[in-house]
């Protein structure tokens, strides 16, 4: 979102983004508004409005655009390539392997699971993405 220019020729103010709070923490800050100075807080996955510079000074605690959407739970899993994230490796049947048979595979591992192999598998594994 670009600044808008305010009345009677006076400068612009300055271009600001939206950006979401990462984390861990939540975020505190002064925003100025009719005058009035206030403290707001903003918690982890909320959308704040930021220029540049404020973004910069923050760091990592904040990253521009929108979050990601949560996980699937996994109950509620499809079949499709998961990422291995452990801890540890996961023994499971990868659709892509001919042979069909269980084998372990190490974190970072990206594996074609049933529905029912994504499901068991729990917190050890995330929908691979693209």
């Amino acid at each position: 979102m670009a600044g808008q220019r305010q009345e009677g020729g006076a400068k612009s103010a300055p271009a600001t983004d939206i950006y979401h709070v990462r984390g861990p923490g939540s975020l505190m800050r002064t925003v100025e508004a009719d005058g009035k100075k206030t403290r707001v807080a903003a918690m982890p996955g909320e959308l704040v409005e930021l220029t540049p510079q404020e973004a910069e000074e923050l760091g990592d605690l904040v990253v521009q655009g929108e979050p990601p959407s949560p996980p699937t739970p996994p109950e509620k899993r499809s079949a499709g390539l998961f990422l291995v994230v452990g801890p540890g490796a996961v023994k499971c049947r990868d659709q892509n392997d001919a042979d069909g048979s269980s084998k372990f595979y190490p974190a970072g591992s990206v594996v074609k699971l049933t529905r029912e192999d994504a499901r068991s598998l729990g917190e050890q594994i995330v929908e691979a993405k693209g």
